[in-house]
């Protein structure tokens, strides 16, 4: 299992190239250096060739044929010391992970907004026993049966629990977010309302939003991280590299430019001192050992989960609600009715992830 969270940090998954080549794709960064895979990923030309898009193929199935081992091998282990419990309760987390690998993969690799298209995921299940002769070319299931798979492995999770404290593994709060936002996904908004409120319902929670948005990032493992990947100087991550660094993945000038002079999750975009000029994301502001986390999942991210199954049920207002706990934490006056609200709902989106 530690060597699941360690793959999911890898510079090829959410420790480096699945956030950059997002983020340059969706024009929240742009490319300023020389690698042609950045610079594909920024101009949106994305060829067959692609080296970035290939790394993150790989890195995500590498988890999930860790993931196959566990589930398929820990029923078989012989130990009195090992309960049942304990073995239930380590598969269902792997089986969590898993489910997070394949809605990754729906999600970049699928058409994951038509639950007709026959363009899912291969979905392999079975363990290869280290041995990747064993591995079969498998067609891609279709965006159904793809969610179908990643739903079962939820349900399991969700039903045996898992007795996690604290956002450095997966815990039961982590099980509740995947739920909502892959029922966000397809577009089932009350199934997402459901699990995003067992969250914030959820009176014996320590998560909570911190006071201070930049507090998330200057700390770790704060109340606000649902699911924060630790790392170190013996095991760092890309997050910083291109980032600050190297000034290669920068802000984009729209997105800099969209924010109000008073939203205090500007402060994550500025300069650092003894560097270049140029304006850098700073999120991951340990640049010289590079022990950057990776934040999978803030309580955050379940007020927009809310807020957009509220929208699309109807509940305007209870939308509206959600946003304005995110922009007063922000400094900023709320909304003050639901006009243009899908409009503001995208855009605090950006400026809050």
């Amino acid at each position: 299992m530690v060597g699941v969270y360690d793959k999911l940090l890898s510079s090829d998954y959410y420790g480096g190239a699945f956030q950059h080549l997002t983020d340059n794709y969706a024009d929240i960064s742009m490319y300023n250096g020389f690698f042609p895979e950045y610079q594909e990923a920024d101009s949106k030309n994305l060829p067959t060739t692609n080296t970035l898009v290939e790394r993150v193929w790989l890195g995500i199935y590498s988890v999930v044929n860790i993931t196959n081992e566990l589930v398929y091998n820990i029923p078989n282990v012989v130990d009195d010391n090992f309960t049942d419990e304990e073995k239930n309760e380590l598969i269902a987390e792997a089986k969590a992970i898993r489910a997070l690998c394949y809605l990754d993969l729906l999600v970049y690799f699928g058409e994951h907004w038509d639950l007709n298209s026959s363009f899912g995921i291969p979905l392999f299940e079975n363990a290869t026993n280290s041995n990747f002769a064993n591995v079969k070319n498998i067609a891609r299931s279709s965006v159904e049966e793809t969610y179908q798979f990643i739903l079962s492995d939820l349900n399991e999770a969700f039903e045996t629990g898992v007795s996690n404290s604290g956002n450095e593994y997966i815990n039961n709060s982590f099980i509740n977010a995947l739920l909502s936002r892959t029922y966000l996904h397809m577009q089932d908004f009350t199934n997402s309302l459901v699990y995003s409120n067992n969250i914030l319902s959820d009176t014996s929670s320590t998560f909570m939003l911190m006071d201070n948005y930049s507090d998330v990032f200057y700390n770790n493992s704060t109340s606000e991280s649902i699911l924060e990947l630790t790392s170190n100087s013996m095991d760092p991550t890309e997050l910083s590299l291109y980032t600050i660094s190297r000034s290669e993945v920068i802000p984009e000038i729209e997105l800099i430019n969209s924010f109000d002079s008073l939203d205090t999750r500007r402060a994550l975009i500025g300069t650092v001192d003894g560097l270049d000029g140029i304006e850098r994301l700073l999120k991951y502001d340990d640049y010289s050992s590079h022990g950057n986390p990776a934040y999978l999942i803030r309580l955050a991210e379940i007020y927009l989960y809310h807020a957009e199954a509220n929208y699309f049920l109807g509940n305007l207002d209870g939308a509206l609600a959600d946003l304005n706990i995110l922009r007063q934490r922000a400094g900023l006056s709320s909304y003050e009715n639901t006009e243009n609200l899908i409009t503001n709902y995208i855009n605090e989106n950006r400026w809050e992830l």
